[in-house]
């Protein structure tokens, strides 16, 4: 019987008092962390400025580097500027972009010549800038990378601190100097912070900026203010030189960013916090007195209620005990051991093939075991019955047709009050179906992993209702990873690795399957290699298990490793548009890249040229010093065109000594000219190979249009190049022509 249950002593003092005083503390808590978001937003906002103004810095200074790389540009093309134009563009460029101290040409050893503007500069007039450690290594290290590099801070000549921006010239690959841009840090620095004394008074933070470990500006008042916690530093790198930046806020800031609500939410806390203790402490006054009136009934009630319960419960249970000893097919029997009588229930005879009538004892028992399983089971079931081991094992039992069946057995044994076994009562189940479905089960298994073994790909299972995956050793050797690197494994896991442009096309591809419009899921993706690179794998798989609204379930597929494959379609395509030899591009792709050329001067109104190139004296090289020596002159040619035309145009190779050059976005026929200048000078100059030298010439053939190209057909200007090229042969080779115009 259920105790009856006591009528609990209620106090009703404590309860109000804990809850009032853990609302006065979470209301402390609450205010506490309004403070600490307030000051968490304060440095955020200061560093947030400080890496704006940071980011103003660089954005400025990098996109000055292409106006001034123009002037340069225009140098080496054309072989040198006249004065009064570097002085035009010069002025120019400082008018649109403050901060320049001065533009400046420095000739070849160091001496700067010309100064834009000169007044106010007129000291930095033949000065030599390699007189000083800082600015010779710098204008060392930018003439031999050929790239624009930036000096440390240096006094300045004119006064104050500042920096030097050298830009290599180099014109046909001889070196003609600089072009150096002279940057006056406080002027430059106010105008990209867009600090000035006009509104200088209304900002709340203050900036100190250093270059390279030096000070370069200091906003006024910045050292009034003393050092804090919320002093901000940003590092950044500014053309291989350290820019630090650092913020330093005022009293204004603080005034203008505070917030008084963790006071306000702490005093409302605390006056909530008194009234619901108040109220807590009157109702648990009232219910303490209609608790002990319900009590008492109550605890009548639910020992009534419990006792009928149980009742239930017991018949219940033995209910199902009876269905589930017949549906799972367990026998249940007792064994007495005074007697050796054995007490089995119908399914017992069932699972041992004997008939009803048959009084089991411990012989029948023993005899039904199989001779292999004969003495562990005896031996287990006599220690059971000593106390030592608890009986719960499997063996096999003969049947009456010469077969055998897989049988699990439990049992408990029952003891009297001395200790001494007095009866055995088990369960005995017949397992023989499970055990040929999980041999079966571990064949196939079995099978699975030696063709994946075989196939060497990685598996995937996919769980896409709730992102869970499950990934084999092999999908994360793949991408240079074991299994326990990548450890745990979600859909995330996928999509990390994954090309951002391939995840798109392999969401597409996954969709089409899951609607059904493609059975099976099949993509070609790229994958970050632990080494960096990227891989191709072929992602394939399809859903087995759906959810009862149709949406997809459980997917599974596989991931093979085909990047040599990818690697040895893209040589066949290149080899496709290549030349073995030269590896410039072919005819073919020379067509494409004509077409190109030819709309885009119609586009741009500008000319376009195409220039037919055949070697002279070629054929007396491959003659006298054999086919080596020619194709060692070829590579060479082809490296030498190359270097005579931009990255936008094109050289290739149409014959065996015959090439293409296919010129864009020219402003007239005198730029193809000039190129077809250096492409003659460039062939003229002597070969070698091996002991021998060379010399051979170059004929050229020049056929050129302008916004009219869109109407001229390609073959027609590449046979005009041709023409061009044999009036040279004929007029004495190693020159060049211009096609003759239609009549």
């Amino acid at each position: 019987m259920a105790n009856k249950p006591s009528v609990p002593r209620i106090n009703i003092i404590l309860l109000p008092a804990l809850i009032g005083g853990l609302l006065c503390i979470l209301s402390f808590i609450a205010g506490w962390f309004l403070y600490e978001s307030q000051l968490a937003f304060q440095r955020e906002t200061i560093l947030e400025r400080a890496k704006l103004y940071t980011a103003d810095i660089q954005i400025d200074l990098h996109s000055r580097i292409p106006a001034l790389q123009r002037i340069v540009e225009r140098w080496e093309f054309r072989g040198g500027t006249p004065r009064e134009e570097f002085v035009r563009d010069a002025l120019a460029y400082q008018n649109d972009l403050p901060g320049f101290q001065a533009i400046e040409w420095v000739d070849r050893d160091y001496f700067s010549r010309w100064v834009v503007p000169l007044f106010g500069n007129e000291q930095a007039v033949n000065l030599d800038l390699g007189f000083e450690e800082n600015r010779r290594r710098a204008l060392e290290k930018a003439k031999v990378g050929r790239i624009p590099v930036m000096s440390k801070p240096v006094d300045l000549v004119q006064g104050g601190k500042g920096f030097l921006v050298y830009f290599p010239i180099y014109v046909q690959g001889d070196f003609d100097g600089f072009v150096i841009a002279v940057f006056r840090a406080h002027d430059w620095l106010d105008g990209v912070l867009r600090v000035n004394e006009e509104y200088e008074h209304l900002t709340d933070v203050k900036f100190r900026v250093e270059l390279a470990g030096v000070p370069v500006y200091q906003q006024r008042g910045w050292e009034d203010l003393k050092a804090g916690p919320f002093d901000t530093v940003v590092q950044r790198q500014l053309m291989g030189h350290q820019l630090i930046v650092r913020c330093r806020p005022m009293d204004i800031f603080f005034e203008n960013t505070g917030n008084p609500l963790a006071l306000a939410v702490i005093a409302i806390g605390v006056l909530l916090s008194l009234l619901v203790a108040f109220v807590l402490y009157f109702f648990q006054k009232a219910n303490a007195e209609a608790w002990r009136t319900y009590s008492t009934q109550a605890s009548l009630e639910k020992e009534i209620q419990e006792r009928r319960e149980a009742e239930g419960k017991l018949r219940q249970i033995s209910s199902r005990l009876s269905l589930a000893t017949k549906a799972g097919k367990v026998g249940v029997w007792t064994w007495d051991i005074q007697t050796d009588v054995l007490s089995w229930d119908e399914l017992m005879y069932e699972i041992y093939d004997l008939p009803p009538d048959v009084v089991p004892k411990y012989e029948t028992w023993k005899k039904a075991l199989h001779p292999d399983d004969a003495e562990a089971a005896e031996s287990l079931l006599e220690q059971a019955v000593q106390g030592t081991a608890p009986f719960d094992t499997e063996f096999r039992i003969l049947t009456g047709d010469g077969g055998h069946k897989h049988v699990q057995a439990a049992a408990k044994v029952e003891r009297n009050a001395e200790g001494e076994p007095l009866r055995v009562t088990g369960v005995n189940w017949d397992i023989t179906e499970r055990k040929h479905a999980a041999e079966e089960l571990a064949a196939q298994r079995r099978r699975l992993a030696s063709i994946i073994r075989g196939t060497n790909v990685g598996t995937w299972e996919w769980n896409v209702q709730t992102g869970e995956t499950v990934f084999n050793e092999r999908w994360a050797n793949i991408v240079g990873y074991s299994l326990s690197e990548i450890s745990p494994t979600t859909i995330e896991t996928w999509m990390d690795f994954a090309h951002p442009d391939d995840l798109k096309v392999s969401g597409e591809l996954l969709e089409k399957h899951f609607s059904g419009e493609l059975e099976y899921y099949e993509c070609e993706a790229r994958m970050k290699h632990r080494n960096g690179d990227w891989i191709w794998v072929l992602d394939r798989g399809k859903v087995s298990t759906w959810t009862e609204d149709g949406k997809p379930l459980l997917m599974s597929g596989t991931h093979k490793d085909i990047t040599e494959q990818k690697r040895n379609e893209e040589k066949i395509r290149h080899l496709a548009t290549h030349d073995t030899l030269t590896d410039l591009p072919t005819l073919r792709l020379a067509r494409d890249r004509i077409a190109m050329a030819l709309a885009t001067a119609t586009r741009k109104k500008m000319v376009a040229a195409v220039m037919f190139v055949d070697l002279d004296g070629f054929k007396n090289v491959n003659d006298t010093l054999g086919h080596d020596a020619g194709d060692a002159v070829l590579k060479e040619t082809a490296q030498r065109l190359l270097s005579c035309v931009r990255h936008v145009d094109t050289v290739a190779r149409v014959g065996g000594d015959e090439f293409l050059i296919v010129l864009s976005e020219l402003t007239s026929d005198r730029d193809a000219e000039k190129v077809a200048s250096k492409v003659v000078a460039a062939i003229a100059a002597p070969y070698e190979f091996e002991e021998h030298q060379m010399k051979i010439g170059a004929s050229v053939g020049i056929a050129t249009c302008g916004a009219e190209c869109g109407e001229i057909d390609m073959e027609i200007l590449i046979k005009k190049a041709d023409e061009a090229m044999y009036l040279i042969k004929k007029s004495g080779k190693s020159s060049y022509a211009f096609a003759q115009p239609e009549e």
